[in-house]
């Protein structure tokens, strides 16, 4: 859900909304946000993204917490400057001499010229800003020509799959949407990526992967989507004792019945995770080519989608068979 792997980068004096500590702080929390890294690195197969970032030469982490993504960035790339930042410290480890971390607040202007990083990322961070919209384009006007974007972010609400999901589930969502709708944030960033990030007009190139991983056991898809589930599930429950004291309506009683629905095989609980990346664009007349590649039990309905409007006579005018044959293979498979 919405607390998975990045601690808030909004100033925790002025905003109760995120509750977790700091990594610095605690060891726990700092075990926790190290797990997920590792977690989605895995499912990455040990890569930063899934896209290539060719040879950068400045990198920017916004919302660094424990500090993991920035250490794997700066061995990737030792040649690159690295500079991660967030409103928390970062934990007492070695840094490599490449990194540089900067404790400061993303809703706030930041200190860096405009087009001047290679490369800006953000995992899991946008969801705990209030008008994330707002610091989205902030972070986007650092990136230089030709530079990418990447990102990740949830659909925080796990849902059964081909049945009703349980009350108990519903009502510990429901009691969490509500209180972050209040404080002007959406733990719905994910489905949000795509049209947020094209809308700014930055970029050329918009590739949004969607993966449906498993919350319940008895997972028996891809080896590697049910260990990405459960580091997603692991980072929440270790996370949801504390939101009972901030979250109105929230009891104890209600978080131990979400914990026993979710460990429950039967309910079939899954979870979507969103990774983006993209590409600045030259010049500002350049068309952005978007594409939205959706796996697990999405894809059959945007396959559908896509064929259909590939009937149209119009969507052919003029491309050829090389782009239908590229088409084609997009349906099938990541790139």
């Amino acid at each position: 859900m919405g607390l998975p792997a990045t601690p808030r980068t909004g100033s925790p004096q002025d905003d109760d909304s995120y509750v977790l500590p700091s990594a610095k702080a605690n060891s726990n929390e700092q075990e926790r946000l190290d797990a997920m890294h590792e977690g989605v690195t895995g499912f990455l197969g040990g890569r930063l993204t899934f896209a290539d970032l060719g040879n950068p030469k400045r990198i920017l982490e916004v919302g660094a917490g424990s500090g993991a993504w920035a250490i794997h960035a700066a061995k990737d790339y030792p040649d690159a400057e690295v500079i991660a930042i967030d409103i928390s410290p970062l934990p007492e480890r070695v840094l490599p001499k490449n990194l540089t971390f900067l404790q400061m607040d993303v809703c706030q202007p930041l200190p860096f010229d405009h087009e001047s990083f290679d490369v800006v990322h953000a995992r899991f961070v946008l969801m705990h800003l209030p008008h994330f919209r707002d610091a989205l384009a902030r972070i986007c006007a650092l990136i230089k020509p030709g530079g990418h974007l990447v990102l990740e972010e949830i659909d925080a609400r796990a849902y059964s799959e081909h049945q009703e999901t349980p009350e108990e589930v519903e009502f510990f969502y429901d009691r969490i949407y509500d209180w972050v709708a209040s404080k002007d944030e959406t733990y719905d960033v994910g489905s949000e990526l795509q049209p947020c990030v094209s809308k700014l007009g930055m970029f050329m190139d918009v590739t949004v992967k969607v993966l449906v991983v498993p919350f319940s056991p008895g997972w028996d898809g891809p080896v590697e989507v049910g260990a990405l589930g459960n580091t997603m599930k692991q980072s929440l429950l270790k996370a949801s004792a504390m939101l009972v004291k901030v979250v109105p309506g929230l009891m104890e009683e209600s978080v131990a019945k979400f914990k026993l629905a979710v460990e429950e095989p039967k309910h079939k609980l899954r979870l979507r995770v969103y990774f983006l990346a993209a590409r600045k664009s030259y010049k500002l007349s350049q068309i952005q080519n978007t594409e939205v590649i959706q796996k697990g039990p999405l894809l059959p309905i945007r396959v559908v989608w896509r064929l259909f409007g590939a009937l149209l006579p119009s969507h052919w005018t003029g491309r050829g068979l090389a782009s239908a044959a590229s088409w084609f293979i997009s349906l099938l498979r990541w790139r």
